[in-house]
């Protein structure tokens, strides 16, 4: 790449980041774009407002470990089946794994607020925080304070308008054929079972005066019949 074009890029990703301010003035937005961006879970809990939280103090032993690298995977959650009081068992037993785990949970973070956890089964699993879950676990604690979703199982998220543009793009781009209307219409309906703004974006963001294409409209209307 020659050095006047890296100039242009570099000018480029300029100006599409400043057309993006009102958006990242908005730390909801901004979650939900880097929820994308990292391939975290953040988006799904902070973009909907009605999704609301509190602070509780839960006992460790009620938390679940979740995933971080696939290397820690196979400790925290194969071997220790999600389970801090197994993961301390474990590590009581292994001196090199202990050192290991302690050293992976004392690599600096960029947070340090209060860790962040969601409903699952009889207890909660680690939403956010697992850096800070291990090091507490470590430390022996028993009860930490943490946010929990009040909401969650009465709301659903909210979905950022480009997953819905990426695949009508990739439609019109690259399978513009019957198997492509098909497989269209069938992440549409996808999107409107899990998602509680995709009705509304492909109602008014993505109707006919943003996408004239005639046959893609026909695949938005039967996807929003499928659904309700």
């Amino acid at each position: 790449m020659d050095k006047e074009f890296t100039k242009y890029l570099d000018q480029l990703a300029i100006s599409e980041k400043g057309k993006s301010k009102a958006f990242r003035d908005d730390p909801r937005h901004t979650i939900l774009v880097h929820s994308g961006v990292l391939l975290n879970w953040l988006g799904d809990y902070f973009a909907n407002p009605k999704i609301k939280w509190q602070k509780k103090v839960i006992s460790i032993n009620d938390i679940k470990m979740t995933g971080t690298t696939p290397e820690f995977n196979k400790i925290f959650i194969e071997k220790a089946s999600r389970s801090p009081s197994r993961l301390l068992d474990m590590l009581g037993k292994d001196k090199k794994l202990k050192d290991k785990v302690i050293a992976w949970a004392g690599k600096k973070q960029g947070f340090r607020g209060p860790i962040l956890l969601r409903k699952a089964d009889n207890g909660y699993k680690v939403l956010d925080g697992m850096h800070r879950f291990v090091k507490m676990i470590l430390a022996g604690e028993q009860k930490i304070i943490a946010y929990v979703p009040v909401s969650e199982s009465r709301e659903k998220p909210i979905c950022e308008p480009h997953v819905i543009y990426d695949l009508i793009r990739g439609y019109l781009r690259h399978a513009r054929d019957k198997s492509g209307q098909k497989q269209l219409e069938s992440a549409l309906v996808l999107l409107l079972r899990t998602y509680s703004n995709v009705r509304e974006l492909l109602m008014n963001r993505f109707n006919f005066d943003y996408v004239p294409d005639k046959t893609v409209q026909i695949i938005i209307k039967r996807a929003l019949s499928k659904t309700r």
